[in-house]
């Protein structure tokens, strides 16, 4: 209960709260990031249902399902804006399916095999992480200019995901 709001609050100071200071662009950034959220939001909970009472450990079905859906809202976005999937170079296949099995793949199988093992709140959680260590590698790696209330958003985001990630066991002995 606590844990929500503050991320939700570290990551409003860290995109800024003066919404018509913001401009055209950035303002469109966060609503397709919204959108975003929203959509994988959906996405995980669904793949947690689908992988509920499941009797294997590996989610095969559901990349499966997954990565045909998947590959059919490409061709149908590839058609309807008229551009080519065709790959130029042999080179560009072999990084592609690099990406497409190593990272992409692996990654869909450790996030889909461990949802049902975690509560909604902290798979919620755990993906506020990425906008918020967005943020602080553009600080680190990029030389981002950092605001006070910017700093205190990453800080507050930080400490609302630690707080939410604690099992319910170890907030119990807190108390």
């Amino acid at each position: 209960l606590i844990s929500v709001p503050l991320a939700f609050a570290g990551l409003a100071l860290i995109v800024g709260v003066d919404w018509g200071q913001l401009p055209e662009e950035y303002r469109r950034g966060i609503v397709f990031g919204l959108a975003a959220a929203v959509t994988y939001a959906a996405y995980l909970l669904a793949m947690r249902s689908s992988r509920q009472g499941a009797t294997t450990r590996v989610p095969s079905r559901e990349m499966a399902v997954v990565s045909l859906v998947g590959a059919a809202m490409l061709g149908a976005a590839a058609l309807g804006e008229g551009v080519s999937l065709a790959i130029p170079r042999s080179d560009d296949l072999v990084w592609l399916a690099c990406y497409g099995v190593l990272s992409h793949g692996l990654g869909m199988l450790f996030i889909t095999s461990s949802l049902p093992h975690v509560t909604t709140t902290q798979a919620g959680l755990a993906l506020l992480l990425q906008p918020t260590l967005s943020f602080v590698w553009d600080v680190a790696f990029f030389a981002r200019p950092m605001r006070p209330a910017e700093f205190i958003g990453a800080a507050l985001a930080l400490f609302a995901i630690y707080l939410g990630s604690r099992s319910k066991q170890a907030q119990r002995a807190r108390q």
